[in-house]
């Protein structure tokens, strides 16, 4: 697999708001739970639709924000 871009993003969690990381696999955003390496290993498939880019209003620390609540895939295993 080819190195992935990795931007940071903000989302909400049932109860919370947190940072991750998102990569874009043939143009569609996941969020990375879990990394094996340099590939991700544990992701969220983004509805891309409620993704936006910050530009800068979430300083320093998102590239984009997802709107919608993402469930933590890892607690459901």
């Amino acid at each position: 697999m080819e190195k992935l871009k990795v931007l940071t993003v903000v989302f909400r969690t049932p109860g919370d708001i947190r940072f991750g990381e998102m990569v874009f696999i043939d143009g569609q955003p996941h969020l990375v739970w879990d990394w094996e390496g340099d590939q991700p290993l544990t992701m969220t498939p983004l509805d891309p639709q409620y993704l936006t880019t910050t530009a800068g209003h979430v300083p320093p620390r998102a590239d984009a924000a997802y709107s919608r609540e993402v469930e933590d895939p890892r607690k459901l295993q």
